[in-house]
């Protein structure tokens, strides 16, 4: 696929999270996109620049190598005070953050994380994710044609996803996101 010339606005966001964070960790382009397998320091820039949409693989390998969750590539503090909480929990120490979540969802699931071995990593987030958009459909009780239509998707494209069968783009993400009326970042979310 041509890049693009223009920026994605979405992805041009999720672009300047990673290069923050990859700032913040002292690394540069070529050593990230060498250490996180990406192996093209140019595809990494594109993405930074958002002239490339990127899959949920793909961010996966950064927050790896960043030694992020992959929710703090497509958190924006700015926007709300929520997201800003969930960038001011990345800083505390763990031990801070399992006493906070004793007290606050002793029963809760973790949150979707990076770190599963090998091979198997990508495929138990996309069926992680896969779980969290079957969840939120049946609370809506809409049906995944659906939910498919309203995010432009084909079903049997959609229900892949909902199944951890595909990996989706980020664009893809938003635009179900917005047919299940929720927020992109709570799609990276533990199912409740």
């Amino acid at each position: 696929m041509p890049r693009r010339q223009t920026p994605d606005p979405l992805a041009l966001r999720i672009g300047q999270r990673i290069r923050e964070l990859r700032t913040q960790a002292g690394l540069s382009l070529e050593k990230l996109a060498y250490e996180s397998e990406l192996g093209s320091k140019g595809h990494l820039s594109d993405l930074e620049r958002g002239l490339t949409r990127p899959t949920i693989a793909t961010l996966q390998a950064i927050a790896g190598r960043l030694g992020v969750a992959l929710l703090d590539l497509v958190t924006f503090p700015e926007e709300d005070d929520r997201q800003r909480l969930v960038e001011a929990l990345r800083t505390l120490p763990e031990r801070e953050i399992e006493r906070l979540v004793r007290r606050y969802a002793p029963s809760r699931p973790s949150a979707l994380r990076v770190g599963e071995p090998g091979r198997d990593r990508g495929e138990a987030l996309s069926r992680r994710l896969g779980e969290r958009l079957r969840e939120r459909r049946l609370e809506l009780r809409r049906d995944a044609a659906e939910v498919a239509g309203r995010a432009g998707l084909g079903t049997e494209e959609y229900l892949a996803i909902e199944a951890g069968e595909a990996d989706p783009t980020l664009r893809t993400l938003a635009q179900i996101a917005d047919a299940l009326e929720i927020p992109l970042h709570e799609l990276f979310r533990a199912p409740i």
